[in-house]
């Protein structure tokens, strides 16, 4: 059976649509170029933490992340634009202060994708899920190596039962406009701009906010000015709250919401390990993500040719996107089949 890529649905929570930027990237790549990036500098431990299941901590080298950094200013110096200066003639310091926040994130992007691709390819994992990370919650920092890390799901080793001729289905849908308009949004939100809202605060909102952290009524610790996306559910490093939209929905500037954190099995602090404690999140700010116009311009900035070509690479990601949830439950029925005629440890 074929593996899941470790880099597929990258990101969704990270910037969304990972996925699709990996599609537009490929879809452009192979028209234009064949040349890879040179391969990252990094460092990588594995350890086994379960029955098929595995941490990955990943340490990528500064050298190359200022090399990069370098690169990316040295290309904006030729036509920048700085107020008070004619396009290109901006001193370097003040271009690298400008747009310097904007830079780093795409960067990070760039290197969590390249780096996972590679981390793939030397180590063949066999991944069976998508890894347990959140771009979000990764760093780009200013000096030192860019770390991540993250749980992944393996595929078992054992002997397979006979299986030829068994008969699997196959889920089968159409790709429509409407599904490639709402990878193009999903995509944009990497590039976008946040702005204050008065009003209630939706799903896919950025929520400005304080958390207090209680246990049974003891106070645990504090975070402030924490910005978090109003997704479905949101991950902490050390938790999720499973229901964080539903709750969290219509939440305005000045409110606060209360809800439950599910603490992790694995934690440090073994009192606190698989706990449910309480959040008290007290909004300060809302902010709306207003998408840029897809241009031309802007698209041949992000290294394509033309809108058309990002509709085209956004449609082909999606469409990888359906072959692998395709794959997903033809496995699903496959392993359904034989695992009672196979007996192998499953991680619970």
């Amino acid at each position: 059976m074929p593996d899941q890529p470790l880099n597929e649905g990258m990101p969704e929570s990270t910037p969304p649509a990972e996925t699709e930027s990996t599609g537009v990237a490929v879809a452009e790549g192979q028209a234009a170029s064949d040349d890879k990036p040179k391969p990252l500098n990094q460092t990588v431990e594995i350890k086994d933490v379960g029955p098929c299941k595995k941490h990955v901590k990943v340490a990528i080298a500064r050298e190359d992340i200022d090399q990069r950094l370098n690169e990316r200013f040295s290309e904006m110096m030729v036509d920048s634009f700085v107020p008070g200066y004619r396009p290109g003639k901006a001193p370097r310091k003040l271009v690298e202060k400008r747009y310097g926040k904007e830079v780093s994130e795409q960067l990070k992007a760039q290197l969590l994708l390249q780096s996972l691709e590679q981390l793939a390819e030397d180590y063949k994992l066999n991944p069976i899920a998508q890894p347990n990370l959140d771009p979000f919650k990764v760093e780009l920092p200013k000096s030192g190596p860019l770390e991540y890390e993250f749980d992944i799901e393996v595929a078992p080793e054992f002997e397979l039962p006979e299986y030829k001729g068994i008969r699997l289905k196959r889920p089968v849908r159409e790709i429509s406009d409407e599904d490639v308009d709402k990878g193009i949004a999903r995509f944009l939100r990497a590039y976008g701009k946040q702005v204050p809202k008065d009003g209630p605060a939706a799903l896919g909102d950025v929520l400005l906010t304080d958390i207090h952290f209680e246990l049974k009524g003891r106070a645990i610790s504090d975070a402030k000015d924490v910005q978090v996306q109003l997704d479905p559910q949101l991950t902490f490093k050390d938790g999720v709250v499973p229901d964080f939209g539903k709750q969290m929905v219509g939440v305005k500037p000045g409110e606060s919401r209360r809800v439950t954190v599910h603490l992790a099995p694995n934690l440090s602090d073994q009192s606190l390990r698989g706990s449910q404690v309480e959040a008290d999140f007290r909004v300060k700010q809302v902010f709306a993500i207003e998408l840029p116009e897809v241009t031309d311009e802007f698209c041949q900035g992000l290294g394509l040719m033309s809108a058309e070509s990002l509709r085209t690479g956004i449609r082909l990601a999606l469409e990888r996107q359906l072959q692998y949830e395709q794959r997903r439950a033809a496995r699903a029925q496959f392993l359904q089949m034989v695992g009672a005629a196979a007996s192998w440890e499953l991680p619970r």
